[in-house]
């Protein structure tokens, strides 16, 4: 478990099995209960069988129900984002601000510094860099692509599902494909796994386990809170952005032109980011 487990659910719920997903969303919904349950008190509340329960613990990278116990009760003892209540009276600009902020705190334990210096270093050597998204999520896709036009690369996005499609099968492994989905995309997951068969590096950032994820070298996560006072799609951009905006400035870095990259056409210098 490489980010605390209410995280964990949070961002991955949605791809669990049917059954696991409803021992899933018991646990989300009562941590504090969890840890004083027996496995067959567990059973009676969630409603599912002993052997669903230890599938979920396995799912979620746990060795065992004892394990889950454990490690509810050590997240439960630290001031933790998933269990930040609404508090009362709050207004609605410090509410969202809040939520965003956490958000972007539970993304940045999802993500691995080697994972995204990874990331850095395939988009760095990149003779052409083709985006994958579609729906709300494209606007991120969109954003990254300015980005790389900006500093310098070789770099499209096709908001056509279709020319998408198109787009993969003319990728090599000089190319990387980059995909940005959430929940389950199987158009963007379709592309990865296609842009991959020819040899390109892939990479996805998603919030969940699912979309891409076989299909894909590098997988950068975000997290998105779903809150029934909230719209889904506002918070999901603000973090996708966040993480693409890291890359952003790790390639800056690497160029050391931070602050000054508009006339820098780092694509062009591929040797300079070879590690």
């Amino acid at each position: 478990m490489k980010c605390p487990l209410l995280v964990y659910l949070q961002a991955n719920l949605a791809s669990l099995g049917s059954s696991e997903r409803v021992v899933g969303e018991y646990v989300l919904a009562n941590p504090d209960k969890v840890i004083h349950l027996s496995i067959a008190d567990m059973r009676k509340q969630s409603g599912k069988c002993v052997d669903t329960i230890m599938g979920f613990c396995r799912q979620v990278g746990l060795k065992g129900y004892s394990d889950l116990k454990i490690t509810l009760a050590r997240e439960l003892g630290q001031v933790h984002p998933a269990n930040d209540p609404v508090h009362k009276n709050e207004s609605p600009l410090r509410l969202i601000l809040r939520l965003h902020a956490a958000d972007i705190q539970k993304t940045l334990t999802m993500n691995s510094p080697e994972t995204i210096l990874r990331a850095t270093q395939a988009l760095a050597v990149a003779k052409h860099i083709e985006l994958f998204s579609k729906g709300v999520c494209f606007a991120a896709a969109y954003m990254a692509f300015c980005e790389f036009q900006r500093m310098g690369f070789d770099a499209s996005a096709m908001i056509d599902s279709h020319m998408q499609l198109v787009a993969a099968t003319r990728l090599d492994k000089t190319d990387v494909a980059f995909g940005i989905c959430s929940g389950i995309q199987p158009e963007t997951a379709q592309c990865l796994k296609i842009a991959r068969a020819n040899g390109a590096s892939t990479i996805c950032l998603t919030n969940t386990k699912s979309t891409g994820r076989n299909s894909v070298d590098i997988v950068l996560s975000y997290m998105s809170s779903r809150k029934a006072y909230r719209n889904a799609w506002v918070d999901s951009n603000l973090t996708q952005y966040a993480v693409v905006d890291a890359l952003f400035v790790l390639l800056g870095l690497w160029a050391g032109t931070v602050g000054g990259y508009d006339n820098v056409p780092m694509g062009r210098n591929r040797q300079a980011f070879a590690v």
